[in-house]
């Protein structure tokens, strides 16, 4: 990274930073749990039906920067045992 980047990156955050700091931020931890059973209905080769558990955790949040500047966050990874 040359000096040029690196010194209007740092300008950029320095102005960003006590804007996006001093606004209310919501966050929300979600997790779910399902049972269920795969009869493999798209009928894939070598894959007989099965039961399944799934665990999924699911990350929101909302962050409002300024009174026209919003930003979201969402992710939902899935784990199936």
């Amino acid at each position: 990274m040359s000096k040029k980047t690196f010194y209007v990156l740092m300008a950029v955050l320095m102005v960003s930073i006590p804007g996006f700091s001093a606004q209310e931020r919501v966050v929300t931890v979600q997790n779910s749990v399902r049972v269920g059973y795969d009869d493999n209905i798209y009928l894939q080769k070598n894959k007989a039906g099965s039961a399944y558990i799934s665990d999924i955790l699911t990350l929101t949040g909302k962050f409002h920067i300024s009174g026209r500047t919003d930003a979201i966050l969402y992710w939902q990874p899935e784990v199936r045992y």
